[in-house]
This record gives structure tokens, C-alpha cells and sequence, in this order.
């Protein structure tokens, strides 16, 4: 028989246990944020693909953005425990442009060391039923070491690791923070997202920033543009804009100030170099080969790309950090470059090849091997 003795006893277990869960929760959530993965994606059509994980904080809430075969999927991670993950896309993009792909959805185990991790899935609309991920941390401190809980930062400050905990920006960090300036640069990149989907965006693309050690100034001047553009109509067609609108968006970039004072000018220097490489193979490679998709001219793609090929031409022209480059992607550097002799002239198969060699270097940069 239950006494009401019984039933409060029981009540506190339950909600003891309540608690018990939701500290292991977020314990979990607190151990993960930094985390860096990196492994082979596979499913029943592609076996062991290069993949990478980065997982972070945002607001509370873990994100985390998934690349593999080119694709870059912002993906929302909620933990099931102190091991057990569900990873899900809420938005991407291919990075290569011109391929379509669903998002994903996976269920995650974390190995009891935290070094390793295996999820299993598939895409949200199961175009491919079985896919699979197996990864390995690829940082220094195991997921399972409890770390300091951070208090949640709001989208207007800067966020900056501990003191003591700094890791020095790498190449590919540069590099993806100047290709996520140019894909924002595009409204055309903007207008298929959700709406939550566009803050996640945003907020993955705010931490590529914050990754890559950019300072107070550049972070309020994003933090300003993402204000600015989520207040926009953008999955409405741009010449259906008020001027006001329109004015607002054409206003609407980093300050090119505080850019040159975070990363400088001297483009022999591995900031300003790969954050400027990431930018321009984002522009050449993506932003000009899609002006076609969008149903805009030859001389539109043409005046997009001049800067861009400009550009290249003193990337390749840099005396030490262009050495450090893997022989393929100096090649593909040197190619690009090679195309601004005709930067007016340019044709279609111009327009493709260029992209062909920027795909080269988008596809080191995400796979981290950009340097020898």
C-alpha cells in the first residue's frame, strides 16, 4: 500500500533524479563546447570521406558545424547524457556550388576516454537511409574532462577563450572566416534559409571570427551586420525591396578599418594572407560562377571576379607564406592568378575553370591541409 510518506519519498527521488540528469546534461554540453573532430564520413553510396566536427557554444545551446565531400552543414547538438549525442542540420551550403544535398541527422556515442565518436543516420528527407560518421577529437584535452562552465555570451560581445587556454588562430581558421565574409556577402547564399536557420548561420559564422582571434572592433561590426540583415526581408527577391531596404543592405559590411588593424596589410603575413585567400576563392569560386544561376550576364560575373583575380595575383606573389603551401594549392593559386591578365575578357569556360581550381582550394582548406 502507498502512504503519502511513500509518495513524498518517491517524489524526491524523482526529482532528484531530474536534476541528476540535467547537471549530467549539461556537464556534457559544458565538456564538448571548443572541440575539434576529425575523421571519414560514409553512407551506401561514398565510403571513408574526409570529415570534420567543430562544436561550440551558442547562448546555451551547443551548434556545430560539419564538413565532408565539400558540403558545410551547420548542425544543432543536443546530448542525451554524458556520452550520447543527437547531431541535426538545420542548414548548409556546398561549398564546391552547383550540388544539392539534404540535411542530416545522426545519433552519436562517445567513446568512454572521449577521443573517439561514432554516429549513425541519415538525411532528413531519406535520400540516404544509412550514413555514418567515425571520428576522432583532434585537440588536445579528451571530451570527457570537465571544463570550466562558461556563462553564455550574448551575439554583442565578443567571446575569447580563458585566459590561459588561447590557442594560436590557424591557416584554415583565417581562411574560414574570410570565405564566410564573402558567403554572407552574397544575398543570394541568404535567401533559403529558415529563420532560425539564418541565426544559426549567423552564429556558426560569428564563432569562424572569434576562431580565427578577430578583435573586439570586427566582432561588433558583425555583430551589427547580422542586426542589420536579420531585420531584412531576405527570402523575398531583392528588386522587390523598399530603397530603404536595399540602402541598408549595400551598407551593410565589415568595417574595413578594423579588419586592416586585426589582420594588417601585408599579405606576407599568415593572417592577412589566408583570411584573404579564403575570401577571394569564396568570391572567384562560388559568388561569380553562381551570377549564372541567378540569371544575371556574362559582364556582371565579369566585374565581380576582376577584384577577386586582382587579388591573386599578389597572393601568388608573396614570398614566404605562398611557399608554405601545399604544391596543389600554390598550383591552383598560380592558375587563378593567371586568369587576370584577361580579367575583362573573361568567357564562361574561363568563368568554369577558375572555379575548378578554386574548388581545389576550398577542399584543402576544409580538410586543414592548406600548408606542407
Amino acid at each position: 500500500m502507498r502512504t503519502k510518506a511513500n509518495l513524498g519519498l518517491m517524489a524526491l527521488i524523482a526529482i532528484a533524479l531530474t536534476a541528476a540528469i540535467a547537471a549530467a546534461q549539461s556537464s556534457a554540453g559544458a565538456s564538448l563546447s571548443g572541440t575539434q573532430w576529425k575523421g571519414t564520413y560514409a553512407s551506401g553510396t561514398t565510403s571513408n570521406t574526409p570529415a570534420t566536427l567543430s562544436i561550440h557554444s551558442q547562448n546555451g545551446s551547443l551548434t556545430g558545424t560539419l564538413t565532408y565531400d565539400g558540403y558545410e552543414e551547420t548542425v544543432a547538438i543536443t546530448t542525451n547524457g554524458p556520452l550520447k549525442l543527437r547531431i541535426k542540420g538545420v542548414s548548409g551550403r556546398d561549398t564546391r556550388g552547383g550540388r544539392s544535398f539534404y540535411l542530416d541527422n545522426f545519433s552519436a556515442q562517445i567513446s568512454a576516454d572521449g577521443r573517439s565518436m561514432d554516429a549513425t543516420g541519415g538525411d532528413t528527407n531519406s535520400a540516404v537511409a544509412n550514413e555514418w560518421l567515425k571520428l576522432q577529437r583532434s585537440d588536445s584535452t579528451p571530451a570527457t574532462a570537465q571544463q570550466p562552465a562558461s556563462q553564455p555570451a550574448s551575439p554583442s560581445q565578443a567571446r575569447t577563450p580563458p585566459a590561459g587556454n588561447a590557442q594560436a588562430p590557424r591557416p584554415f581558421d583565417y581562411f574560414d572566416a574570410g570565405q564566410f565574409m564573402e558567403f554572407t556577402n552574397n544575398i543570394n547564399n541568404l535567401k533559403n534559409f529558415s529563420p532560425d536557420g539564418i541565426k544559426a548561420e549567423f552564429a556558426s559564422g560569428r564563432q569562424l571570427f572569434v576562431n580565427a582571434g578577430a578583435t573586439a572592433q570586427v566582432l561588433a561590426s558583425y555583430d551589427s551586420i547580422v542586426k542589420t540583415d536579420l531585420a531584412l526581408p531576405l527570402s523575398r527577391n531583392y528588386s522587390s525591396w523598399t530603397q530603404a531596404q536595399q540602402d541598408a543592405w549595400n551598407k551593410s559590411e565589415v568595417n574595413s578599418g578594423a579588419l586592416d588593424q586585426w589582420l594588417g596589410t601585408n599579405l606576407d603575413t599568415k593572417a592577412c594572407f589566408f583570411f584573404w585567400l579564403g575570401n577571394k576563392t569564396a568570391l572567384v569560386g562560388k559568388t561569380v560562377a553562381s551570377q549564372f544561376d541567378w540569371g544575371n550576364t556574362l559582364a556582371t560575373a565579369q566585374g565581380l571576379a576582376k577584384p577577386g583575380l586582382q587579388k591573386f595575383t599578389q597572393l601568388a606573389s608573396s614570398p614566404t607564406i605562398f611557399q608554405t603551401l601545399q604544391s596543389p594549392v600554390q598550383a591552383a593559386v598560380k592558375a587563378i592568378a593567371g586568369y587576370n591578365a584577361k580579367a575583362n575578357n573573361l568567357s564562361r569556360p574561363d568563368i568554369t575553370a577558375i572555379q575548378q581550381q578554386a574548388s581545389v582550394i576550398l577542399l584543402h582548406a576544409a580538410n586543414h591541409t592548406l600548408n606542407k
